[in-house]
């Protein structure tokens, strides 16, 4: 191969490089939104519910969405600043989402704040006591939209 053979499949490669992250952020903010707005709703359905004197099912909103919100609220209040997994619990217990539906909560909390780390949402860091420690992943906008607790 020569050189201009090269340098056209390294512009083709950043080209098509430079397309796909547009789009993965477009779709990531999407995502985002849709998160927010099923909070915000699963939040109305179950308050209305209860309003209404009706049983409502569990809720609609899934674990890994209600760390997320419970993260970007944190992220906003303390840009800087680390979670345990088990401050998380606190807070989605405060925030009375039915962790008793989970056999065992804090492992899936772990579990999933891990994965939200490995897929590049949070930040992960180890602590002096050797425990992990999250915070979401700086750059991400977030606004009052996002947080639907």
């Amino acid at each position: 191969m020569n050189d201009q053979l090269y340098k056209h499949t390294l512009e083709a490669a950043r080209s098509e490089m430079e397309q796909l992250l547009d789009e993965q952020g477009t779709l990531e903010s999407r995502l985002l939104e849709i998160s927010a707005r099923l909070g915000v709703l699963n939040k109305t359905v179950v308050s209305v519910s209860e309003l209404l004197g009706e049983d409502f099912e569990p809720e609609a909103i899934g674990i890994t969405d209600a760390i997320r919100s419970v993260m970007k609220g944190r992220a906003e209040s303390h840009p800087d600043s680390y979670w345990s997994p088990l401050t998380v619990r606190t807070t989605l217990q405060k925030e009375k989402f039915r962790l008793e539906d989970y056999k065992n909560p804090l492992a899936v909390i772990h579990t999933t704040m891990k994965r939200l780390a490995d897929q590049g949402e949070l930040e992960a860091r180890t602590g002096k006591d050797d425990k992990t420690y999250y915070r979401w992943k700086k750059g991400t906008q977030i606004t009052d939209e996002d947080i639907p607790f």
